[in-house]
């Protein structure tokens, strides 16, 4: 019953969005940070997991669940980056899809990476199973969960040792409204971790933190630069690399804005080449922009395909920051 006003609320909103896509966003707009992102709720959380953190004897095993999506995974890793600065001795594990472990694998901050969830939008059933066992096989003093679909009741035992997400996530809405605010997740995710422990503690080490990171391979920085060559693109300025493709179709940009935007780049003698990446949730994107721009214009756009391993996908892009710097 604790969660059912907000389920009911987001089913709510997701029906609409779904039928009247202006309504819906609406409604969230509105609704959403009213409820969420109050004062009040604020402040009631803070002080529900600072009594939490304070009531725990030591940190010496820490476990940190990151979201499903790769993108999220990778941007949490900075709540770990802040943990080490209080606690640089601390066995630190983190829980993640098992499609975000090559960009994580190698990642010094991090003790022991457990690349276990499905990789999908949603959990499977499996994945609610192996986190608790995870949760058990450790004796974690304290469990940061980041992932909304994981509740303080699937941890069974260990359930009076879990700091949500709803903190941050109510804090990140609430920065929404604030124009001034750098509202980035990682840089929340960061400060999230200092708001809690800076009132009854001291970082051990004194850091300048300056993002994070990710760890590839040879073997994919080597495959990432075969495929550039094999393209005539590695050596091609300035490139473009475009991901059409989201996880959400809410937060997919519109087709057709996508298609002008290519023809636009395209276009421009400015732009010496284009990667564009193939659709995952959306299926065939990719070539659906790719047929919508003029076949004088398509000499200049390369599909990256959907088969490119992540940490090859990852390393050609940055690739291509490489060659625009």
């Amino acid at each position: 019953m604790k969660y059912l006003w907000r389920n009911v609320l987001f089913s709510t909103a997701n029906y609409i969005t779904n039928w009247l896509p202006n309504s819906g966003a609406w409604l969230l707009n509105k609704i959403v940070p009213l409820l969420l992102s109050n004062k009040l709720l604020l402040n009631k959380n803070f002080i529900k997991y600072l009594h939490r953190l304070k009531s725990i004897e030591s940190f010496d095993k820490i476990l940190v669940i990151g979201d499903l999506n790769i993108g999220d995974a990778i941007n949490l890793q900075a709540s770990i980056y802040a943990l080490r600065d209080f606690f640089p001795e601390s066995e630190i594990d983190y829980v993640v899809s098992h499609k975000v472990a090559c960009l994580l694998d190698g990642n010094p901050e991090i003790s022991t990476l457990y690349p276990v969830f499905s990789g999908n939008a949603f959990p499977h059933e499996n994945d609610f199973q192996l986190l608790l066992q995870i949760s058990k096989s450790k004796a974690y003093d304290v469990i940061f969960n980041f992932c909304p679909f994981f509740k303080d009741k699937h941890f069974s035992d260990n359930k009076s040792k879990v700091i949500s997400f709803s903190y941050l996530a109510s804090t990140i809405i609430r920065n929404e409204s604030q124009a001034d605010m750098i509202n980035h997740i990682i840089l929340q995710a960061y400060q999230f971790i200092y708001s809690l422990f800076i009132v009854f503690t001291k970082p051990t080490v004194q850091r300048n933190f300056t993002g994070i990171d990710i760890a590839l391979s040879d073997k994919a920085i080597s495959l990432a630069k075969d495929f550039l060559r094999h393209y005539s693109l590695y050596e091609s300025l300035p490139t473009i690399f475009l991901n059409p493709d989201t996880s959400s179709k809410f937060t997919r940009i519109p087709l057709s804005m996508q298609i002008d935007m290519v023809k636009a780049l395209a276009g421009s003698p400015q732009v010496a080449s284009i990667l564009l990446g193939a659709g995952h949730s959306e299926k065939h994107i990719e070539e659906k922009i790719l047929q919508a721009i003029p076949y004088e214009l398509r000499q200049k756009i390369t599909i990256v395909p959907a088969s490119m391993p992540l940490d090859v996908y990852a390393r050609s892009e940055e690739h291509t920051s490489e060659l625009q710097s």
